[in-house]
């Protein structure tokens, strides 16, 4: 929202202010005391304007090149998880609610309770999470290249009010998120933001993360080198890439995004949590109330597809992708029991299956 201050006499900010907007100063003379930071502008038709330590730039538009920030990593597989490690257990205390996948490729997931977690629990390794460890490797790998376009020189003080608008961030050592940081789109939904911490990161209780100006967390990436700790009560959104370092996840931490390390333990304390878009191929989601059961999946070279009522009628059609959208298995399904054979490679599938009626299951499939 643009905002216009046309003032009858003289202008006088005092030191520190905060000031957003236009000021049209009318036959008055404008004064800018120490430490003022304007975002906008100040003038006056007859008057003088005194400028003294302050720092102002000129609001977006005005000729102002659309941000974009760098180009988003593809997930592959990722998406599809909420809390996962690739080598190290992950442990839930408490009543925790998930939306998405949690599991490890190296050791066990546990106490976390199939009715609060809205996705699958892999309790222990199995072919999801191995691919999941591959991809997950390769977004650490494109993210650790990136170049980073603006520093950030004080990691301790990383948050307290802090704006960021679509760049690649780096802060070299580790980093405390006090207060609260915005991530500012400037009104571009498809802007992307990566934080690259070159040390461990952890909040202050109740720490924020906010987005404003069309900013979205599916688009906001942090790398962190180091161990992860959010702090009690603390709103986090955007996925986060650990390497080497553990990750502890309070009580009362809310998380739009993932929460993710390539070698670490994971605990999780009465936590809620919640995938970004991603994980759905073609329009493919994983979570819907099943009228049609697939077993046994994981699979090797054959599954049965076993139809209910609304999918019975005449036929169905059953397409498999796989993870970049391609379909690799399409089949008419006439029977209530309907057995697939198939030389599918080992791998995470997603599959969906129409009735002549349009109703529509979706879901994911594991070939070992």
């Amino acid at each position: 929202m643009q905002r216009i201050l046309e003032i009858e006499g003289l202008v006088n900010l005092a030191t520190n202010t905060l000031f957003k907007g236009t000021v049209i100063a009318n036959n008055a003379a404008i004064v800018f005391n120490t430490g003022v930071q304007l975002e906008g502008r100040v003038l006056s038709t007859t008057g003088a304007i005194t400028i003294s330590g302050t720092v102002s730039r000129k609001p977006s538009g005005c000729g102002s090149a659309v941000l974009t920030g760098p180009l988003a990593p593809s997930l592959g597989t990722v998406a599809c998880y909420t809390i996962f490690s690739g080598n190290g257990g992950v442990t839930n205390t408490g009543v925790t609610y998930i939306t998405g996948d949690v599991g490890t490729n190296v050791g066990l997931a546990t106490g976390f309770q199939a009715m609060n977690v809205t996705g699958t629990i892999h309790p222990t390794p199995d072919v999801s999470t191995a691919q999941c460890s591959d991809d997950l490797n390769v977004v650490y790998a494109y993210l650790n290249t990136l170049t980073s376009d603006i520093p950030l020189l004080f990691p301790a003080d990383f948050g307290n009010d802090l704006v960021l608008t679509p760049h690649t961030y780096t802060l070299d050592a580790a980093t405390v998120l006090t207060g609260k940081v915005t991530f500012n789109a400037q009104g571009n939904p498809n802007a992307i933001f990566v934080v690259k911490i070159n040390g461990a990161l952890s909040t202050s209780t109740s720490a924020t993360v906010e987005l404003i100006n069309g900013a979205q967390a599916k688009n906001i990436f942090w790398k962190v080198d180091g161990a992860t700790n959010l702090n009690y009560n603390s709103v986090f959104k955007g996925t986060v890439i650990g390497n080497n370092g553990a990750v502890i996840l309070n009580t009362g931490v809310a998380i739009e995004g993932r929460v993710l390390s390539t070698t670490g333990a994971i605990s999780t304390f009465t936590i809620s949590a919640t995938m970004t878009p991603g994980c759905e191929a073609l329009g493919i989601k994983d979570y819907v109330l099943p009228v049609a059961k697939f077993y046994p999946n994981p699979f090797s070279s054959s599954f049965t597809v076993g139809v209910d009522n609304g999918f019975q009628d005449n036929s169905s059609e059953l397409a498999v992708y796989n993870s970049v959208g391609s379909i690799v298995l399409q089949k008419k399904l006439t029977d209530t029991t309907n057995t697939i054979s198939t030389s599918l490679p080992s791998g995470v599938y997603y599959y969906k299956l129409l009735s002549d009626s349009g109703k529509v299951q979706t879901g994911k499939l594991v070939a070992k």
